[in-house]
């Protein structure tokens, strides 16, 4: 069971650390939009890439909690 804990904290930690990098890349290419249009359109982007990425995350966390809830059951 802590081999399992010490994973999903491991994973929650290396997903915060993409995301925040993810989030400071956004902030430098948004410094270098040409004008509005192209601003908007590496906000899009970003956030498109952002929410797969989440949703790539959210369902490995998830596969690892039901890891850890199978492990934590009583044998029979």
């Amino acid at each position: 069971m802590a081999e399992v804990a010490i994973d999903i904290q491991s994973k929650l930690l290396r997903y915060t650390e993409e995301n925040v990098e993810a989030s400071f890349k956004l902030a430098g290419d948004l410094a270098r939009a040409r004008d509005m249009k192209d601003y908007f359109e590496i906000q899009n982007r970003h956030a498109q890439r952002q929410l797969q990425t989440y949703a790539s995350q959210a369902q490995e966390i998830g596969k690892l909690m039901a890891t850890a809830a199978q492990k934590a059951q009583p044998k029979t």
